[in-house]
C-alpha cells in the first residue's frame, strides 16, 4: 500500500513539473531552434528532478501568487 502512495506522490510531481517547466522550454525552443535537442534534455533532467520536490515548487507558486495580489492591491 505504501508504495502506491509513493507511485501517486511522483506520478502527480511528474505531472506537475512537466506543466511548470513546459511554457519555458517551448519558449528557449523558439528562440534557438539549432540547440533543441540539449534544451529537451536538460528540461527533462529538470522536470525528475522537480518530480521529487513539486510540494515545494507548488507552494513558491502560492507564495508568489499572494505577492502578486497583494501587490495589485497596493496600487
Amino acid at each position: 500500500m505504501t508504495m502506491l502512495w509513493l507511485l501517486a506522490y511522483l506520478i502527480v510531481g511528474m505531472v506537475y513539473a512537466t506543466f511548470d517547466v513546459h511554457s519555458a522550454v517551448r519558449k528557449e525552443i523558439e528562440k534557438d531552434k539549432e540547440n533543441a535537442n540539449i534544451t529537451v534534455v536538460s528540461a527533462l533532467i529538470t522536470i525528475c528532478i522537480f518530480t521529487v520536490i513539486w510540494p515545494v515548487l507548488l507552494t513558491f507558486n502560492i507564495a508568489n501568487w499572494f505577492y502578486k495580489k497583494k501587490e495589485s492591491e497596493c496600487k
